[in-house]
């Protein structure tokens, strides 16, 4: 196991560096980093309705990539500890609910081209990550929220090994930001 978000901060500075690097036209901002030493490093808010309140924050998610308009590319939230079907379920109801994300002052808007990664390490034992998978399905039959993030937009992504989950997450977020 790993210090909390160790792994999230890692892979927040690396999709920072490897935008930057690539000269793609993206905002990064990453939770679990050092505050005052990073400027990406943020708690970005996910809110429903007109701005970001304690009344409309639903979610704090790990990694938050925006557009230079606004708009809001890319969500990424990890589970580096071993996640329950509920909490992966919880995850994926209030993030897809939002409809903006907030980090350093910046509000990144949602639309339909919005992706989301929830990205879980279960552990061997018992049948979690077999029913959380299960859950997911209910929820691609029931089809999500208006002005939220798209259920066909959402990837989930559940392992045994916290190297493999970050890898898988790497490999898709690339997929994710060449599109």
């Amino acid at each position: 196991m790993t210090k909390a978000g160790s792994e999230t901060r890692k892979l927040g500075k690396w999709l920072y560096e490897h935008c930057a690097n690539h000269g793609l036209p993206f905002d990064v901002y990453y939770h679990h980093g050092y505050k005052g030493k990073d400027p990406h490093v943020a708690s970005p808010q996910g809110f429903y309705g007109g701005k970001a309140s304690t009344l409309t924050n639903l979610a704090i998610v790990d990694v938050v990539v925006g557009t230079n308009d606004g708009k809001a590319k890319l969500i990424v939230e990890i589970e580096e500890h071993s996640a329950s079907p509920k909490k992966v379920i919880g995850n994926i109801l209030a993030i897809m609910m939002c409809n903006a994300f907030k980090a350093c002052g910046r509000n990144y808007h949602v639309n339909e081209d919005t992706s989301l990664i929830l990205a879980c390490w279960f552990t061997e034992k018992g049948r979690g990550r077999e029913k959380a998978e299960h859950l997911f399905n209910r929820i691609k039959e029931w089809g999500g929220f208006r002005g939220g993030v798209a259920i066909r937009n959402v990837h989930l992504i559940l392992e045994n090994n916290l190297s493999d989950l970050i890898a898988r997450t790497k490999d898709i977020v690339l997929e994710l930001l060449v599109m």
